[in-house]
């Protein structure tokens, strides 16, 4: 089976510091893939390597079996590679569906100059971005809201909102750091039902980070632990929730004692 996604070996040192020391990951295709860890341990960092914020000390990053080690984001984003951040990055001012459109920058086929004659080329090319606004709208279930401004929702909302600007330029993958971030408990697993909707309607392969425990197990098929900057786990829910190293990081030595004893 060819994989979506190869991580072979990264590192990412910050003078002395190791953040990312020798991850090695594949994630299959539609596959939801979970990265957990305690905060410092390497995860957000992992996900800019990813995505080409930064370009890592070691190791490459194949996509569809294409090397796309520190490729720029903006053509990591053009090979179909999409992605949220922990800190909300909306159009507070605009519109629902003009953030939505935006989101789809990568793929537009008018340019600069066609936009600004307004030729039929550049009109059929908004009129389809805002088509594709309006369907991905629909699939988060903000589809009522599409005219409201963005700094009006809700938060729980805004998160959708976000999520949909990754999805709207039709990615292969798309990385979600921590999308249940600072969501009640009600609101952060109706996200992760969202996400394993979108992943069987769209076949869209997930990579994704969250510190919401609950929410990680009942939605990853793999999830893969971190801890200083090093992989210590990678394996089914089942599994990693009972494996004596995470609940070491997680829960401190006496609870992984406990965990060993049964």
């Amino acid at each position: 089976m060819a994989y979506v996604i190869e991580i072979q070996d990264i590192c990412m040192h910050f003078g002395g510091v190791r953040a990312v020391d020798g991850i090695s990951a594949q994630v299959n295709p539609s596959e939801i893939f979970g990265i957990i860890g305690p905060n410092g341990s390497g995860k957000s960092t992992l996900i800019n390597v990813l995505t080409g914020v930064y370009r890592p000390t070691r190791g490459k990053v194949m996509f569809l079996g294409q090397d796309i080690t520190g490729m720029k984001p903006h053509k990591i984003a053009g090979q179909g590679i999409a992605r949220t951040f922990q800190n909300l990055r909306l159009f507070h001012a605009m519109t629902v569906l003009e953030n939505v459109m935006i989101g789809q920058h990568t793929r537009l086929k008018a340019g600069g100059w066609q936009a600004v004659l307004g030729t039929r080329k550049f009109r059929e090319s908004e009129r389809e971005a805002r088509e594709r606004a309006e369907e991905v709208l629909k699939l988060v279930g903000l589809e009522k809201m599409s005219s409201e401004i963005a700094a009006d929702m809700a938060y729980g909302q805004q998160k959708r909102l976000e999520l949909a600007r990754a999805l709207v330029s039709e990615p292969k993958l798309c990385l979600l750091d921590e999308p249940a971030a600072g969501l009640n408990s009600k609101e952060a697993m109706a996200m992760m039902e969202l996400i394993k909707k979108i992943r069987r309607e769209k076949d869209i392969t997930f990579i994704l980070i969250e510190h919401n425990m609950e929410a990680m197990m009942s939605t990853a098929d793999r999830i893969m632990v971190m801890d200083a900057g090093k992989k210590i786990a990678e394996d089914i829910p089942e599994v990693i929730k009972n494996d004596p190293k995470v609940v070491r990081v997680y829960l401190g030595e006496e609870a992984s004692h406990a965990a060993e004893n049964g």
